[in-house]
């Protein structure tokens, strides 16, 4: 604990020299990281802008919010070129906007904390960092316990599960893909989605907001650490996102250069599912 203590102190303060050198040398106009907030648990956002602010960027455990989603916001593109502090799921995100056409490379300097030679975007640089995140292996392993479940069971679980919904939308706020302009739940004309929390319109926009991220999802787990009661939202996105790797051989957020499945046409896709 103590070695691993040493080495994100070494990543923190080569991350600060780095920020402060980037914003001097107008590089990026913008850096976006992680600083100490008033909750010891979760570190917040911050937008450093000046050369001094980099000492208030801090590296460790509580750093889980998904930094990715703010290089969108209107606000932050108008302070000129991108830098971030992008881990494994933050690098996919990013992967996955420049797919989707709200990125470009170039929009964005990343630094990069940890390698992986399945994700095809380069980063800028890469400052290593012992931190952990989202352990998507465990959800794998409830997924199969629930799958032992036959489909009445399992949608009584479901349906206890998304009775605690509040409609808060904690988990499209944290969504690095949930990015529209005007979200599906909060149209009128027609109303798709009841705006009050009810079973039926729980079960819609939780079912909803899965199939958008179907072929999508990057595997983050932030709405289900975002999610205030408690609801088990990535049994479901990664169930979805298993379908997707099993039938297309296909993950988000490894490669912009791939079509993704679900946007795609193809004469020799599969049409056994057509009934």
């Amino acid at each position: 604990a103590s070695a691993g203590m040493t080495d994100c102190n070494i990543m923190i303060d080569k991350l600060k020299s780095r920020v402060k050198e980037l914003l001097e040398a107008k590089t990026i106009g913008v850096f976006i990281g992680y600083e100490k907030g008033d909750n010891p648990e979760l570190a917040r956002p911050v937008m450093i802008t000046a050369p001094e602010e980099a000492s208030r960027l801090i590296y460790d455990d509580t750093c889980v919010v998904m930094l990715s989603k703010y290089l969108l916001k209107p606000e932050v593109k108008t302070l000129g070129r991108r830098g971030i502090v992008a881990s494994y799921s933050n690098l996919r995100a990013i992967t996955g906007l420049i797919q989707e056409h709200q990125l470009t490379r170039n929009d964005v300097y990343i630094i990069a904390t940890s390698s992986n030679d399945k994700i095809a975007t380069a980063y800028d640089e890469l400052i290593e960092t012992p931190v952990n995140g989202y352990k998507s292996d465990e959800t794998n392993k409830q997924i199969a316990e629930l799958m032992k479940l036959s489909p009445t069971e399992r949608r009584a679980f479901w349906d206890k599960e998304f009775s605690k919904c509040i409609k808060c939308y904690a988990c499209r706020q944290i969504c690095p893909m949930c990015y529209c302009n005007r979200c599906i739940a909060d149209k009128n004309q027609p109303q798709w989605i009841p705006t009050s929390p009810n079973p039926a319109g729980n079960f819609m926009w939780n079912l909803t907001r899965a199939y958008h991220l179907a072929g999508r999802c990057v595997d983050c787990g932030e709405c289900e650490r975002a999610c205030p009661v408690g609801i088990p939202l990535m049994l479901l996105n990664k169930m979805i996102y298993n379908n997707v790797k099993a039938n297309f051989g296909y993950e988000a957020g490894f490669d912009a250069t791939v079509p993704p499945p679900l946007a795609t046409y193809n004469q020799e896709d599969k049409e056994n599912f057509i009934i």
